[in-house]
């Protein structure tokens, strides 16, 4: 963190100017092939404090394509999660033997609905939810890997509902997975069950 204002610990203060003077050298020295010690001996400091200032140094010089790259990966993680998100919200008609299913619309009685003006018996194209399944599927696990370049790693554990019948999906350890079911089941008209710990 800079410190821009007046004081000791401003950027421009003179004791901050030594410092990062102090610390040019101790590099310097370094990259000529001098050890700990003798860094030390010729800055009148010990040699733990030369290598705790170095590792500093080193860290702030690897810290800014660490960061890039992170925001790299979780680009490329927003946008699977999108391609992941659109699956699961298409609808994907079911197909059997080349064909797509359809199955007779039903009223309240279990008997067809007829269309009053020809009298054929209405019709509506079935859902296959295995590519929804899947898609679900592909979004956990791409939060997860956002999670884990985040470092988010709590312990909770849960039984998520993942269709509106009673198709049970699998205990998932980490509130993060919690909130990726939430997140992707909510939205769709799913909800857990209650009985998640």
């Amino acid at each position: 963190m800079i410190k821009t204002g007046k004081g000791p610990k401003a950027i421009t203060s003179v004791k901050s100017i030594r410092e990062a003077e102090q610390r040019a050298e101790m590099l310097s020295l370094r990259l000529e092939g001098k050890t700990l010690e003798q860094i030390g001996a010729h800055m009148n400091v010990g040699a733990d404090t030369v290598h705790r200032v170095i590792s500093r140094a080193l860290t702030s010089v690897t810290k800014e394509p660490a960061e890039e790259l992170l925001t790299l990966e979780l680009g490329r993680c927003d946008v699977l999660l999108t391609e992941a998100m659109q699956t699961v919200k298409a609808f994907h008609p079911l197909v059997s033997a080349g064909r797509v299913v359809s199955a007779p619309m039903l009223n309240n009685q279990g008997e067809p609905i007829r269309n009053p003006e020809t009298g054929d018996v209405l019709t509506r194209v079935l859902e296959d939810k295995a590519p929804k399944l899947a898609a679900i599927h592909v979004a956990v696990k791409v939060m997860e890997r956002r999670a884990k370049l985040l470092r988010y790693v709590p312990v909770l554990s849960l039984v998520a509902m993942l269709t509106g019948a009673a198709v049970v999906g699998h205990a998932y350890r980490g509130a993060y997975r919690f909130a990726a079911v939430l997140t992707i089941c909510l939205p769709l008209g799913f909800t857990p069950c209650a009985d998640w710990r």
